[in-house]
């Protein structure tokens, strides 16, 4: 979940009350959940269809099968009858812990951004007891018999790369680069 605010200064204020309050005090009302189970629904059909879309989870499912980033990106229909109020508040104090959050800011002072995040932060769990699963390569093929857009045929080629610590992640996204 990526969620984007924009400042025309960093007001202390503000920031608690947008970035602190919402990720921290969310209500979650029955109505906002309703809309959302809805929105969800509607969108699920339009992107299994979207062929963009099924290469992305077709690429994935074959070089991570069955762990981490090989599982589908959308969850079944079904499971939205299971997404009420008390069950996004559970899903809030576990996963949003410091450990699993990124803030990013341009043009602010960072000690100035650090101690504002820290003041608006402190409430949360240092830890959520739920250990983060590493993506395990394991290579594969998918193999999906539909008729193309307009007849093309769409056919993607991945290979494990370097880590984004690696010495060679450089040259690769060059090489990346070079084969289109």
């Amino acid at each position: 979940m990526v969620n984007v605010l924009i400042f025309e200064l960093l007001d202390g204020p503000l920031f608690e009350r947008f970035t602190g309050d919402i990720t921290q005090n969310h209500l979650f009302r029955l109505e906002e959940v309703l809309e959302a189970r809805e929105f969800y629904e509607e969108e699920f059909d339009e992107k299994q269809k979207a062929t963009p879309f099924q290469i992305m989870e077709h690429i994935h499912e074959a070089a991570y099968l069955n762990n981490s980033v090989g599982l589908p990106m959308l969850g079944p229909k079904s499971n939205l009858e299971r997404f009420t109020t008390q069950a996004l508040r559970e899903y809030q104090q576990t996963f949003f812990t410091p450990r699993r959050m990124v803030i990013s800011a341009i043009g602010v002072d960072h000690e100035e951004l650090v101690n504002l995040v820290q003041d608006t932060f402190v409430a949360l769990p240092s830890e959520s007891g739920i250990e983060m699963e590493n993506a395990k390569y394991t290579g594969g093929d998918v193999r999906t018999h539909l008729r193309g857009d307009h007849g093309l045929i769409h056919l993607v080629l991945a290979f494990e790369g370097p880590s984004w610590h690696d010495k060679d992640l450089v040259p690769s996204c060059v090489l990346q680069m070079m084969m289109g």
